[in-house]
């Protein structure tokens, strides 16, 4: 008997062991997913990055592994889906936010327009350390870098490519109360309800001719997404469900809730896609298994046919 029990106990260290190894080994290891979607919104072709919840991890030395990625996809738009630092619940000491101003002032030196939606890491800095919040938020202001476009309950117009006009791409970004991200019971579908008109209340309407892309860090409203008029929804949060298991997907979310089908991937309400993206870093509970960081790399092609007057 005490044979067996050692036995187990060994095979157990042993389990762990190579879980702990494949865990490290998929933290410093980025991928690319490829999505692509056809809209009657746009003519000509629009290639976005989408990267969400980096927690201040760095891959490569000054993030030049993640930096150099995205610049090879040649992407017309870089869009952030928040939590890109870590904002304690019961420290005392602001974010820090070395990592993050790195990574942007690359993109921007590749000239690459940026379009940064809050999650709820951003939120939580700004009820508990303001000045460190407003000194970030000014400093990529978008009038003193045109380059940024910091959308904090705000929309804001991808440029127009060279030699495509009379067709708009508008980028929305809302940013939910902290109620949305509070843990719940442990269950499968166990969210806060969304009140009636609450994306309209704080974001206004999108317009019918465009194609609006909303960045909504919590992949949970779909639903309430698709009612209010989005052609893209870009959610992130969910670090893919932290351990994805085969045919059945992320396991755990951080709020919680237990095999939510949204922790990862492409999901659709009606004419409403939504991309989910596994994020990049991870915060408390420090573990990927079969679940990689991601770059999100999306290519619309627009089937509009073009203004006769256009080049």
């Amino acid at each position: 008997m005490r044979f067996k029990t050692a036995a187990v106990a060994a095979l157990g260290a042993v389990a762990a062991a190579i879980f702990y190894k494949r865990s490290e080994h998929e933290k410093k290891t980025v991928k690319t997913e490829y999505y692509k979607l056809i809209t009657d919104k746009l003519s000509g072709d629009l290639r976005l990055v989408f990267i969400s919840d980096l927690h201040s991890r760095s891959f490569g030395p000054d993030n030049e592994e993640l930096t150099d990625r995205i610049k090879e996809l040649h992407p017309d738009a870089v869009l952030i889906g928040g939590d890109m630092m870590t904002c304690g619940k019961r420290t005392d000491k602001a974010p820090l936010m070395d990592v993050t101003v790195n990574l942007l002032d690359k993109l921007f030196e590749a000239g690459l327009p940026v379009y940064y939606a809050e999650g709820n890491h951003e939120t939580r800095m700004f009820e508990r350390f303001a000045g460190t919040y407003e000194k970030w938020k000014l400093r990529y202001n978008d009038s003193i870098n045109p380059l940024m476009h910091y959308l904090d309950d705000a929309y804001a117009l991808l440029p127009e490519k060279a030699g495509v006009k009379g067709s708009r791409a508008r980028v929305f970004g809302i940013t939910l109360g902290g109620e949305f991200y509070e843990r719940r019971k442990p269950g499968i579908n166990n969210k806060h309800v969304m009140p009636e008109n609450y994306i309209e209340d704080k974001i206004g309407y999108p317009r019918k001719d465009e194609f609006t892309i909303l960045l909504m860090h919590s992949p949970l409203y779909l639903k309430e997404a698709a009612k209010w008029g989005a052609d893209l929804v870009l959610s992130g949060h969910f670090h893919g469900g932290t351990i994805r298991l085969p045919f059945i997907g992320g396991l755990m979310t951080p709020q919680l809730q237990f095999f939510v089908k949204e922790c990862a991937g492409v999901h659709r309400d009606g004419d409403t896609t939504m991309i989910v993206n596994r994020g990049l870093g991870t915060h408390s509970i420090n573990i990927r298994f079969n679940d990689f960081p991601e770059i999100s790399c999306i290519d619309i092609t627009g089937t509009k046919e073009e203004d006769g007057n256009n080049i």
